[in-house]
């Protein structure tokens, strides 16, 4: 039994490099990686086939191999760089948004883990873009974006996405972007701008209107008040 990683590791070879099945290849490194997670040998053949673009009929095996390396690999310390590879071939060959987003979200938590503030925005940006109607992976990515110093980024992005959207999607992501606006850059003009947008897309939407309110009240602007506070009065008798 204990001769068996090694055996099925050269069945893998022999279908790799002399069959040309990859497909098949990877069903005994997968074996051989599973029955030895600790020999780096089998876990560096899976990764190399992983990562191999030029193997045929990567989308049928690879995303089980990727799973398997994935799972060994994410217990140990040391092999964030490998960790990431195969997370990022698993983003490429994700069967839906849901298997993406939650690739991206584990490359956004590895890169915060080390440090590098922008790869975790730019993880969460991805998986936001996947998914942008769910309000999770929103909050991780406003709190991104917060640390990484890439507010302004992120409120375009908001915009872009939340224009694709309808309905109260669209609404969360667009008065994210106005609310980062108003309060991390400081930009009330913006923040107005954005809220007097969405509530022109959304009429009758009292919450759009208090906001913009706030961002006038903020502002000392009492002229602009004036009339918005008169529009909210009317819609909360009607």
């Amino acid at each position: 039994a204990s001769d068996a990683p090694a055996i099925n590791a050269r069945i893998a070879t022999i279908y790799l490099d002399h069959l040309k099945l990859p497909s098949d290849a990877a069903r005994y490194v997968e074996l051989a990686v599973g029955a030895s997670p600790d020999m780096d040998e089998y876990l560096l053949f899976a990764e190399a086939m992983i990562s191999d673009r030029s193997l045929r009929g990567r989308s049928e095996w690879v995303p089980g191999l990727a799973r398997s390396v994935r799972d060994v690999l994410s217990g140990r310390p040391g092999v964030e760089d490998r960790l990431l590879n195969v997370l990022k071939v698993q983003v490429e060959l994700a069967a839906s948004p849901v298997e993406s987003a939650a690739s991206l979200r584990d490359i956004a938590a590895i890169e915060c883990g080390r440090g590098n503030l922008r790869g975790c925005f730019d993880g969460m940006a991805g998986a936001l873009d996947m998914m942008p109607d769910d309000p999770e992976i929103l909050g991780s990515f406003l709190d991104s974006a917060r640390k990484a110093g890439t507010c302004g980024e992120a409120v375009e992005m908001l915009l872009t996405l939340s224009g694709g959207l309808e309905g109260d999607a669209s609404v969360r992501l667009g008065m994210s972007a106005a609310e980062m606006a108003h309060d991390d850059l400081g930009d009330p003009v913006k923040a107005a701008a954005i809220y007097t947008g969405i509530a022109e897309r959304n009429p009758g939407r009292v919450d759009i209107l208090q906001a913009l309110d706030a961002v006038y009240a903020a502002a000392d602007d009492n002229a602009s008040r004036v009339p918005l506070l008169e529009r909210i009065a009317a819609l909360t008798v009607a």
